[in-house]
């Protein structure tokens, strides 16, 4: 009987372990977010795919998780909203083949999609570059319309 009543107490405890370690993944995907972000807005493909691979992370996957925080004139958002706003074409082409086209479509916390967001951006002129914006745009509407 003491040695159920010990095993109880022990099986109890360590319910509460994942909890912790469920913390320091939600710290973890902070960090790995705000430096995949760093890597789009300086536009390193090359170190946006090495930093996945070594995190062991399939894009399509995570690509949800993976928000860039506002700064500045950008009001924050997905990867690839940031990719358009910082006019980033290299990592644009990367996230547009990896994703899938629901995540494209999807409503952001604006309610506007990346489409929608990035019309509204460049008819207002609030990205970095213009023309790399609408590059960008334009390889988006063929991704959705494949």
């Amino acid at each position: 009987m003491k040695n159920l009543f010990a095993f109880a107490i022990v099986a109890t405890c360590l319910l509460f372990v994942p909890s912790a370690k469920a913390s320091v993944n939600i710290a973890n995907l902070d960090r790995l977010s705000a430096s995949v972000c760093e890597f789009v807005k300086s536009n390193n493909r090359s170190a946006l795919r090495k930093k996945l691979k070594s995190s062991n992370l399939n894009l399509r996957k995570v690509y949800d998780g993976l928000v860039c925080q506002p700064e500045g004139d950008f009001s924050g958002g997905s990867l690839l909203r940031a990719a358009s706003f910082y006019g980033s074409t290299d990592i644009s082409k990367f996230l547009i083949r990896k994703i899938k086209k629901e995540h494209i479509t999807a409503k952001e916390h604006d309610g506007q999609s990346v489409v929608e967001w990035s019309e509204s951006a460049l008819a207002a002129g609030g990205v970095k570059d213009t023309s790399k914006t609408q590059a960008i745009l334009d390889e988006i509407k063929s991704k959705i319309a494949s």
